[in-house]
């Protein structure tokens, strides 16, 4: 893998963009700030009212910058694992997912190639088992733990879904008793909020870690050729 493809050596360069942007908006806004203390008569009053509403947006822009380098801060702590995975995810071949058993954990990792990220699907192998012995039409509660490894930006996130798959034919059909909902503009704002203020959405170090373990050293693995459908 090279290294300009890794998680880490997009995050530096993430973390080093921003740092530089955000800097070069201080500085500008401190030298505007000083010209207007120290020679206000040279200011006409189309650039005092350009200057009142630089000065309103610095309070939202503030805060994004403290969010984004709170965010900044958890992904550098999950890079050694998103390296991991990014790397067992390019081994996979094209066209394919692959599959990983750790019966030690009782865990089951799907793992799909995406446009924008390699996708871990983290199921209970006792919730599969019952799924797999369930007949036609039988409702199975099914649980699982979705980590989105991003490619640009460097970002893992993590999802938590529980629903009732039912079978509907004899191999492998299966159907979610749930489905899309449309989700408005205004309402992803609002989780994106929620996830740069609390992080929610991003695993603990340790958690994505384990990951990285039961998918390096499962007990059984197998590729699946995916639908191109």
């Amino acid at each position: 893998m090279a290294p300009s493809r890794t998680f880490s050596s997009q995050l530096r360069r993430t973390r080093a963009t921003f740092a530089v942007t955000t800097i070069s908006v201080l500085v500008a806004t401190v030298y505007l700030a000083a010209s207007a203390l120290v020679a206000p008569e040279a200011w006409p009053p189309a650039l005092w009212a350009v200057g009142a509403i630089a000065l309103v947006l610095e309070i939202p822009y503030a805060y994004l910058v403290r969010a984004f380098w709170m965010d900044l801060s958890r992904q550098g702590a999950l890079a050694p694992s998103a390296d991991q995975l990014r790397a067992a995810s390019q081994q996979i071949p094209d066209g394919h997912s692959r599959l990983y058993v750790d019966h030690d954990r009782g865990w089951v990792v799907h793992c799909t190639q995406q446009c924008d990220a390699d996708q871990f699907s983290r199921f209970e192998v006792e919730d599969l088992e019952a799924l797999d012995r369930a007949g036609i039409g039988v409702l199975v509660g099914l649980t699982a733990t979705t980590y989105r490894v991003m490619r640009r930006p460097a970002k893992v996130l993590r999802s938590v879904w529980a629903d009732e798959v039912v079978r509907t034919e004899g191999e492998g059909g299966l159907r979610a008793t749930t489905g899309d909902h449309h989700v408005s503009i205004w309402g992803r704002l609002k989780v994106a909020r929620f996830h740069l203020r609390t992080g929610a959405f991003t695993p603990d170090a340790d958690e994505l870690g384990e990951l990285a373990e039961a998918v390096l050293g499962a007990d059984r693995t197998w590729d699946v050729e995916e639908s191109q459908s």
